[in-house]
């Protein structure tokens, strides 16, 4: 498994100001992230993973929304509330909503409707 992290990925954010959260699913002011890289995801269930470009907004304590953009250049962000996933941005048009997440020691393995995603516990926490 290989992640690319780039920006400030070794300093987890710690004002706990859930603004940054908030910027980073925004639009109007997206692209606002303590950190950024790529993560193995799939779009279909008998896919295999390729790389896919993420942002991460932290809030400290495990807290933060990752957003990953999809090969058609949509997003899909995840949230995670004190160290574990919460929920994803999915919708009635995205066909299944399914939501599950394991975690294998530092890796959470997260099913997204037919979407897989491998987001290292390093993204959430900075390190």
């Amino acid at each position: 498994l290989t992640v690319a992290i780039t920006g400030a990925a070794a300093a987890p954010a710690t004002s706990g100001d859930d603004s940054a959260l908030a910027k980073a699913t925004d639009p109007a002011t997206a692209g606002r992230f303590n950190a950024t890289g790529e993560v193995p995801c799939a779009q279909a269930k008998a896919q295999p993973m390729r790389q896919r470009a993420f942002g991460v907004a932290r809030a400290g304590g495990g807290t933060a929304v990752v957003v990953i953009t999809k090969p058609d250049g949509r997003k899909r962000s995840f949230f995670f509330d004190k160290g574990k996933a919460s929920f994803a941005d999915l919708s009635q048009a995205d066909g299944n909503m399914e939501f599950r997440v394991t975690k294998q020691e530092d890796l959470f393995r997260i099913d997204a409707g037919n979407e897989r995603y491998e987001i290292p516990e390093a993204v959430i926490n900075g390190r």
